[in-house]
């Protein structure tokens, strides 16, 4: 049995057309997997650059951090600094003739060699000048204080009312123990 060159080129292109949809059935989900990877392996290149970046400015960094901190105010490990913090805000406000009316405390929160406490005041009185001085009366405290949020909103009298959270940063010490008194007594001559 012979085959003509017409059937030979038809068995070929079958065979081609078949091995095609094949590795295309098969292959398809191989190729989606690849595609994943290639996608992971980009973000991970671009997250490796950009922890390359930030290692590189670690003195940098580090300077920073160390000026920073250098500047908060510190606390005994066991001074309860809620009044503390709380009366400081309300001296600014009232300089500033910002009338707060309800402040609270939040809880401590520690990152590191930082403690954080979030103030919570729902309610806030005063002019725009106030409130505004009042803002740029906590920058100038450096990084001790940092508005979070804060709303505001017109009241009938032409003044603002308002929410905000405050975080205040500060740091902590070891209380020293006091050194032992090391009294000697010595024996005064003639007596037994």
């Amino acid at each position: 049995m012979r085959l003509s060159t017409r059937e030979i080129v038809l068995a070929w292109l079958t065979m081609t057309v078949l091995l095609v949809g094949a590795t295309y059935f098969f292959g398809r989900t191989k190729l989606d997997e690849w595609k994943q990877i290639e996608e992971s392996r980009e973000k991970i290149s671009i997250e490796i650059a950009g922890n390359e970046r930030l290692i590189g400015k670690h003195d940098y960094w580090k300077e920073r951090f160390e000026k920073n901190i250098s500047v908060l105010r510190t606390y005994p490990a066991d001074l309860n600094v809620d009044a503390k913090i709380l009366k400081e805000v309300t001296q600014i406000a009232q300089q500033n003739e910002l009338r707060l009316v309800q402040l609270k405390p939040g809880n401590e929160s520690v990152l590191g060699e930082i403690h954080e406490l979030e103030i919570k005041c729902n309610d806030w009185t005063g002019e725009l000048d106030a409130c505004v001085k009042f803002l740029y009366d906590l920058q100038v405290q450096g990084a001790n204080y940092k508005m979070r949020s804060i709303t505001a909103k017109p009241t009938r009298d032409g003044s603002l009312k308002g929410t905000f959270t405050l975080d205040c940063a500060y740091t902590r010490v070891e209380a020293q123990p006091e050194p032992e008194s090391t009294l000697e007594v010595t024996p005064v001559a003639g007596t037994p």
